[in-house]
């Protein structure tokens, strides 16, 4: 089913003075019904990006949705933006407040659907927009598990969400955040270096109950499976969803 929104909110995350990720908030009609789950992702497409081999048609592309199924009538996505005259890059130059976007969804299934005492999250980048659906799905809701979030970026300016995953931590005790920087800038004060490095610190007391969502960059993606099977992590716990964004 397709749907029209309207866009309501637009953060940009700056480095270099460049816009490098942008979150984007739209309000769907009234009447519409777009039923999702935590984790899940819709299509996305605006008028004027456009196939390059079909002029005439719309060029749809897919969008994990960072907000919460709890958030009625709102859907909000992150892009990062990548120079290569895609759909992040069109909507970094045209996007407006008040703008329109189509939508299509939701699709997916990377989706916390079991009930186990352990959650650990994993992401880079915009690859926090499902796992952030799912932490405010889930701490909205006050059924969360023991939650890890294991986050990591480039440097504090590509930190999506920092207030809001900062504030989970204090208020929330079954959530802990782990943040980490690659490549930490002079504003940085907290752990340096990749996810994968986090992620072999932390201790793994009963990996049978344990539940690991992955999502980010494909080597990342690669290293922590590898990783988490070494732990003893079974196949069926652990979810990926893997794409380099457009």
């Amino acid at each position: 089913m397709e749907f029209i929104s309207e866009v309501v909110e637009i953060r940009d995350y700056r480095d270099e003075d460049k816009v490098q990720m942008r979150t984007v908030k739209v309000r769907l009609a009234p009447d519409a019904k777009f039923d999702y789950k935590a984790g899940q992702f819709a299509m996305l497409a605006m008028d004027g990006f456009m196939l390059r081999a079909t002029p005439n048609a719309l060029k749809w592309t897919s969008y994990s949705i960072a907000s919460s199924p709890n958030q009625q009538g709102i859907l909000e996505f992150v892009f990062k933006i990548k120079e290569s005259n895609g759909f992040s890059q069109f909507v970094r130059d045209n996007l407006q407040l008040g703008m329109k976007l189509k939508i299509r969804g939701p699709f997916g299934n990377f989706v916390n659907e079991k009930s186990m005492p352990h959650l650990i999250l994993v992401a880079t980048g915009a690859g926090i927009a499902p796992i952030i659906g799912m932490i405010r799905f889930l701490l909205q809701n006050g059924s969360a598990p023991k939650t890890t979030l294991v986050y990591g970026f480039r440097n504090s300016n590509y930190f999506v969400y920092k207030e809001e995953l900062e504030q989970y931590a204090k208020t929330n005790q079954n959530f802990t955040l782990v943040s980490t920087c690659s490549k930490p800038d002079s504003k940085w004060q907290g752990r340096k270096g990749y996810v994968q490095e986090s992620l072999k610190d932390m201790r793994y007391d009963d990996p049978g109950n344990t539940q690991v969502f992955i999502c980010g960059n494909p080597i990342m993606v690669s290293e922590v499976r590898r990783l988490m099977h070494e732990k003893g992590l079974p196949i069926g716990n652990l979810h990926i969803e893997q794409w380099e964004g457009a």
